[in-house]
Parts: structure tokens; C-alpha cells; sequence
């Protein structure tokens, strides 16, 4: 039987012939040594999405760890939902710890997970271990497999997010999948999820390694916009190196806010590639509407450097000093796009 490197060397290689077999010892002291100071890759052998085996390709053809530290995550978190960037901070904060459960028909595998308190992140491996198991994973013919997932966890009961499956590249029968999971997850830290077709009872538990936020009370700190006839006011922002969680009153939109960082660099939520997660309202007595809104982050962002958020000409500095004013120069074009009204 050919083995899953040959099966790859096979494919990408016309001329064909016996694939390169690296010794995965010697490997791994590369990968360690590059890595000095960072978060450890282990590689294990029976790891059966492409992941580590193109980590061990790129070291073959391009003689450098680094390329497979940035390959090996890059399909995990990253490449699933920040665009697949990651320096030194962002693969501090990933737990590539893997944790599996098995039963007589699956093997379930978590590769990766990042979260901070209102989102968490996880990427899944499930192996069949049967014709039984192929057939659900596969879906009968359908895009995504048969046997529904099931979310759990101590601190928020539903689930409310998005999954994505596909074929692992390297043995069709076995399913990645990324899955974004919405709620506060509190003290607890702690996700379990299992497939409704696995033997009753079993579930892979998937700690969560929260990262740390900046939580600021702009209403507290501005009392003069507190109670506006109209438009908005900002009532808090959370800020963590994943996203920004915000909740405020208005009448007419949603606030816009810029992020200064101590370098003295301002940046926009387009510069930033942000994007909305989730949101979620209800209507007060007075007509305005009250909002709490998830924007995540393009890419992981060291929040370390971030100076303070600006809203409104208002500067709000992350370390809980005073806020100060602070005016956008118009130069920058830093301002969302509108359209007038009429024609």
C-alpha cells in the first residue's frame, strides 16, 4: 500500500517516482531549533489532513522551519478565519494542543482553537473508521455530511455560529472542518462537541485558552453625549486581539470608531479588514434602539500596542487615562464613504 506521502508525490510530481522520505525526527529538531523562544509544533505521524505533511514538503523544497511553522497554522485558525497572517503574538495565542475521542465508527480530532470571550474558533478533523461512518461523512451525495455536530458547554448552552467542511486533499474519506462559535463564554473556558451519530454520551471537550481584553466605559467616562436627543451614544467597547465588542443606543446608525495605535498610526475599520460577527437588539420606550455588536478583525492584532479608540473627535485610552480630544485629519481619508442625498 502506498504510503500518504507517495499518494501526494504522485500527484504533484509528473515524473513520478519514489517520494522524498524525510526522517520526521531530525524534522522536528529543525522545526524546535527555528522555533527557539516560540510556541512548539509537534508533528505526529498519524495526523491525517495535509497539514503536517505539507509543513515537511516546504522544509524538503524550500530548506527553511519558519515556511512550516506559517503552512502547518496557516491551515488551522489563521488560514480559517484571519486571512491566514500570523506573527509572532498571534501564534502565541493559538492552542495547537490536539485532543481526540474515539468511538467504534469516528475518530474526532481538535487541530487548533483561539477565543476570547465572546467568540472561540476550533478547527475539527473526523476520521471514519467504517463504511458505516464514510457513508455519513460523505452526506449521501450532498455538500456536507450527514451526521449533525452537537455544541455544548458550562457556560452557554446553544450554539450559534458557522461551519465549514471539506474533504481533507490527501484521503477524501476524512473531514476538516472550521467552526466559529458565538456567546459569552464566561469563566468556564470550555467547549464540547461531539456528532449526533457517535456512540451516546461521547464528547470531545475543547478548553479554550481565552485571550485577555480591554473592556472601556466610554458612557461613564463622556456623560455629556450620555443622553442625546439623537444619534448615538457609546455606551462600552471591548477590544480583544480578535475583536471588538461594542454596545450602544441610537436612532439613526452604528458608531464609527477608529483605532490609535502608540506609533501614532490611525486606523479605520476597512484598514482593518473588520467585519460584523454578530448583533443583536432590542427597541427602548424613547425610539431608540439598543445594540450589542461583535466586529472581528481581519487579522490578530497585538492590542499591546494599541493606544486608544476615537470616536467622535474623542480619544479613549486603552490604560483607562483620561479621554482627550482628538480631531482626524481629513487627509488621511480615514472617513467612511456616503452618498448624497437627491441624485
Amino acid at each position: 500500500m502506498k504510503s500518504r506521502m507517495q499518494k501526494l508525490w504522485d500527484k504533484t510530481v509528473p515524473a513520478g517516482g519514489p517520494s522524498p522520505r524525510p526522517d520526521p525526527d531530525a524534522v522536528l529538531r529543525r522545526v524546535n531549533a527555528a522555533l527557539d523562544g516560540k510556541p512548539r509544533i509537534r508533528l505526529r505521524r498519524p495526523l491525517k489532513c495535509v497539514l503536517a505533511l505539507s509543513a515537511v514538503l516546504l522544509l524538503l523544497l524550500a530548506g527553511t522551519a519558519i515556511a512550516a511553522e506559517s503552512i502547518f497554522l496557516g491551515r488551522g485558525v489563521l488560514g480559517a478565519f484571519f486571512g491566514g497572517d500570523g506573527d509572532e503574538y498571534a501564534l502565541s495565542i493559538i492552542n495547537i494542543k490536539q485532543n481526540s475521542v474515539s468511538d467504534e465508527n469516528y475518530t474526532m480530532t481538535v487541530t487548533s482553537s483561539l477565543a476570547d470571550k465572546h467568540e472561540a474558533y476550533f478547527t475539527l478533523v473526523i476520521e471514519p473508521k467504517t463504511e458505516r461512518a464514510k457513508y455519513f461523512l460523505s452526506g449521501n451525495g450532498e455538500e456536507y455530511f450527514s451526521a449533525p455536530l452537537m455544541f455544548r458547554s458550562t457556560w452557554f448552552g446553544g450554539f450559534s455560529g458557522g461551519i465549514n467542511g471539506t474533504s481533507s486533499p490527501d484521503d477524501p474519506d476524512i473531514l476538516c472542518l472550521e467552526v466559529r462559535w458565538d456567546g459569552n463564554f464566561g469563566p468556564w473556558k470550555t467547549v464540547y462537541v461531539r456528532m449526533d451519530d457517535m456512540e451516546k454520551g461521547l464528547w470531545l471537550k475543547i478548553p479554550l485558552e481565552t485571550a485577555s481584553s480591554v473592556k472601556l466605559d466610554i458612557e461613564k467616562a463622556d456623560q455629556k453625549k450620555s443622553s442625546p436627543a439623537g444619534g448615538i451614544t457609546l455606551k462600552t467597547v471591548e477590544i480583544s486581539p480578535l475583536s471588538v465588542h461594542v454596545r450602544y443606543t441610537t436612532n439613526v446608525g452604528g458608531p464609527v470608531l477608529y483605532y490609535l495605535w502608540k506609533d501614532g498610526t490611525l486606523n479605520s475599520f476597512g484598514q482593518l479588514e473588520m467585519h460584523t460577527k454578530n448583533s443583536r437588539g432590542r427597541f427602548l420606550d424613547n425610539g431608540f434602539r439598543e445594540i450589542e455588536s461583535t466586529w472581528q478583525f481581519g487579522q490578530v492584532q497585538d492590542i499591546r500596542e494599541l493606544e486608544a479608540i476615537v470616536f467622535e473627535n474623542m480619544a479613549y485610552p486603552l490604560d483607562g487615562g483620561e479621554p482627550y480630544a482628538y480631531e482626524i485629519d481629513p487627509s488621511q481619508s480615514l472617513m467612511p464613504y456616503t452618498l448624497p442625498d437627491g441624485e
